[in-house]
């Protein structure tokens, strides 16, 4: 078996065997099934436990997907911050507007209220 394993890896990156172990253990199943089946041996079944290295590859893979999955977290959530602040500046202006317009409207009453009483003195 390690023949098709040499044979398997030789054809497939690291990065393939470590991401997608089922596809590694079809190949190797391909690959192999022919020659065990010569011998009587029949594959019933073949999983890859565990895919490691000596020289921490493998897991500097992990840490840099890690750290893609951090930054894309921390994106979102300053872009969900940001329309919140919008929105709150959004409510803000209109509610700005609205004193605006009561203000306008109060001096109107008063103005008409002094009209009015003047017209009336007159």
């Amino acid at each position: 078996m390690e023949s098709f394993f040499d044979y398997i890896t030789g054809t497939l990156s690291v990065e393939a065997i470590y991401q997608d172990r089922d596809q590694f253990a079809q190949l190797v199943r391909e690959v192999a099934s022919p020659d065990v089946g010569r011998m009587g041996i029949e594959i019933l079944s073949f999983t890859i436990k565990d895919v490691y290295d000596n020289v921490e590859y493998l897991e500097s893979l992990g840490r840099a997907q890690t750290a893609n999955v951090k930054r894309d977290a921390d994106i979102g959530v300053a872009e969900a911050n940001r329309d919140a602040g919008i929105k709150v500046s959004k409510t803000d202006a209109w509610l700005c507007w609205s004193c605006i317009v009561q203000i306008v409207l109060c001096f109107f009453k008063v103005t008409v209220f002094f009209l009015t009483y003047f017209i009336s003195y007159v």
